[in-house]
């Protein structure tokens, strides 16, 4: 009762609608639920996939008209990153875990919340036990003050001998009043230890919970959190975890003969346990069969993100255990059995570069699932909303549950993706800029990295996408000179006239610097072709030979066929369609300003990659990354480039 009725840190009335987050397990369910009822209130039960995007988490609120709520730490700082409109003009309640004060910032200016409420209570004293209205966070502070106790509560800072500590100094949080549990179920020692006589009551009975939590009251009287004292005591997304429990449920394994359980990651989102297994003697088992076999004993929420196996644990010259000398399990590679699948496409390469941000780790393959490189379901929610800013594909959670790879989520994406009759997309129709028409030339993927290019580009830059021939299901044209007739077509129905700026990454380069040439001849002005990591074909000699080639092996003719292209015959025939062309591909002559792009890696001793035969003056660019990732992992630095070029091409 006194966690809700009749308390100072909300007013709650029934003109309020509580949004139900939380696990019904969770503590924080009994300020929700008893929340609503005994104040007239209304109970708005949110999905638990809803919960987990931010998207759909804000459209959730909005649609119940929610004006009560409390988040843990890590979704806040998740929905004041990603979704920060969906805090405005409501009473927000966040806690359970250290806060992270450049979020709590984030929320104010750009959520914007009607109060905004920083809450700190263990479990033993019923879900709240202090308060603290955020209004405005210093830049330069470290922390966000836990504040004053909530009505009907006592909290005191207590040194080791249990006396009052003054005020800046360290002490452990004790709390005492009604909402104190009775003690622990069959654990009278735990009881006794945690549960102490109330030293400044003289009422027999009373007692203070020792939370083994450090705090120290500032100059205001706000109490401050410290972090914990030093006990192996962990929260990870609002759940407290002892590591030496899930040692021992590691070495009670038959496959085990020792276990050490460490905390890795700085961040309320990225936090997670780690697990140093020495197996026993016998057949090594692999981390997946170790996580199965935890699964039966432990919650999810203790099963550790990442299971490392050594040969032996490091010891100290002293024959004790050295943590400092465990292995970080940033890099993952000698984990993993079995074979490693490294991207194949843009598309896997965007994935992968989301995988890597949020997992906080890397070398893991296309086939790797997400959920045993360390993933839960916040971060599952986290990657799939990023999934669809980039590629601009919505996919449902669930999916990720069947098609946790790498390879799996990219191929949903490409089914869920129907190829558009037009040939022409509008990435971004809006500027002031020459249009930007760019050939993606990413036969398997999609192009979906057109996206982010084009973000990257600005606002301000008109963006459009030409897709490659045979995508739509109809034959390949034979040569590039064909397709660029054709899509000439495309581009003159969606703008007459220029001017046109034309780009293209890999064999797209190619019809790019066609369709420009062509439009040259029409009398049309075209500032500049891009060619990004394309290499000229060989001229002369080595071209003839390549024509004969494909005359010799004439390509078989593919017939037109409604829908996208399916896996088999259809795309072999797509590829030596393009093959074919491209061997056979002789580039004219062209005047105009060609500016190269060449990825770092490539292996390629022609600086600029051989257009310098065109007889043109070409300005050739090194860009980071190699042939994949300098359009994804580093679209920022290449679309830097390509705007500069653009630029100084519209510049008078």
């Amino acid at each position: 009762m006194r966690l809700v009725c009749d308390t100072d840190y909300v007013q709650l009335g029934a003109g309020d609608v509580i949004a139900h987050l939380s696990n019904p397990a969770f503590d924080a369910a009994t300020f929700e639920i008893w929340g609503a009822l005994l104040n007239g209130a209304c109970l708005a039960v949110i999905p638990r996939q809803a919960v987990l995007s931010p998207s759909e988490l804000a459209a959730a609120l909005d649609r119940h008209g929610v004006t009560t709520l409390f988040l843990t730490t890590a979704l806040f700082n998740v929905m004041a990153r990603d979704a920060p409109r969906a805090l405005t003009g409501r009473t927000v309640l966040f806690g359970g875990e250290a806060v992270e004060p450049r979020w709590v910032a984030a929320g104010l200016s750009h959520g914007n919340p009607g109060r905004l409420l920083h809450m700190y209570g263990p479990t033993e004293a019923t879900t709240f036990a202090t308060w603290h209205e955020v209004r405005v966070v210093d830049p330069d502070t470290s922390s966000v003050p836990i504040g004053r106790p909530i009505a009907n509560t006592e909290v005191y800072v207590l040194d080791r001998n249990g006396e009052p500590v003054p005020c800046g100094i360290p002490g452990e949080i004790h709390i005492g009043g009604p909402g104190l549990a009775i003690g622990y179920l069959g654990r009278p020692d735990l009881t006794a230890e945690r549960f102490v006589g109330h030293p400044f009551v003289s009422e027999s009975g009373k007692r203070l919970y020792r939370t083994g939590d450090r705090a120290r009251y500032r100059n205001d009287g706000a109490i401050e959190f410290l972090g914990r004292l030093d006990d192996d005591q962990v929260k990870i997304r609002g759940h407290r975890i002892e590591p030496g429990e899930v040692e021992v449920a590691l070495r009670a394994l038959p496959q085990v003969r020792d276990a050490v359980v460490a905390v890795h990651g700085d961040t309320a989102e990225t936090r997670r346990l780690t697990a140093c297994v020495v197996p026993s003697p016998g057949p090594t088992p692999t981390p997946a069969e170790l996580w199965r076999e935890l699964r039966r004993t432990l919650p999810e929420y203790m099963v550790p993100g990442a299971i490392v196996l050594l040969a032996a644990m490091p010891l100290t010259p002293n024959g004790k255990l050295d943590r400092r000398a465990l292995p970080d399990p940033v890099d993952l590679a000698e984990q993993r059995t079995g074979f490693h699948v490294p991207p194949q496409n843009p598309l896997q390469q965007m994935i992968a570069a989301i995988w890597e941000e949020l997992l906080g780790i890397r070398n893991f393959g296309v086939r790797d699932s997400f959920f045993e490189l360390g993933g839960h379901s916040l971060l599952a929610a986290q990657m799939m909303d990023a999934v669809e800013r980039a590629c601009g594909v919505k996919i449902p959670l669930t999916l990720l549950f069947t098609q946790p790879t790498i390879a799996g989520l990219a191929a949903a994406i490409r089914r869920r993706t129907r190829a558009s009759a037009a040939s022409i997309t509008a990435v971004n129709a809006a500027g002031s800029r020459p249009p930007l028409f760019f050939l993606h030339g990413d036969f398997t993927g999609g192009g979906f990295y057109c996206i982010p290019l084009a973000r990257a580009l600005g606002d301000d830059q008109p963006f459009y996408a030409i897709h490659p021939h045979g995508l739509d299901g109809h034959a390949v044209p034979e040569s590039i000179e064909a397709m660029a007739d054709e899509r000439i077509r495309a581009l003159r129905r969606m703008r007459p006239t220029g001017p046109y700026v034309l780009g293209g990454h890999c064999n797209g380069a190619f019809v790019a610097l066609e369709i420009a040439r062509k439009l040259v001849e029409q009398g049309e002005e075209v500032p500049m072709v891009v060619l990004l990591d394309a290499k000229a074909p060989q001229r002369a000699a080595s071209a003839s030979r390549s024509i004969k080639t494909a005359k010799t092996n004439p390509v078989p003719q593919v017939p037109a066929t409604p829908g996208a292209i399916n896996p088999g015959h259809g795309k072999r025939d797509m590829f030596a369609r393009y093959r074919a062309a491209v061997a056979s591909y002789e580039p004219a002559p062209y005047s105009g300003r060609v500016v190269v792009l060449r990825s770092e890696t490539t292996r390629d001793r022609r600086p600029d990659l051989g257009w310098s035969l065109l007889g043109a003056g070409v300005e050739t660019y090194t860009i980071p990354g190699d042939h994949h990732s300098s359009i994804t992992r580093h679209v920022a630095e290449t679309a830097a480039r390509i705007r500069t070029c653009i630029e100084t091409a519209d510049s008078p």
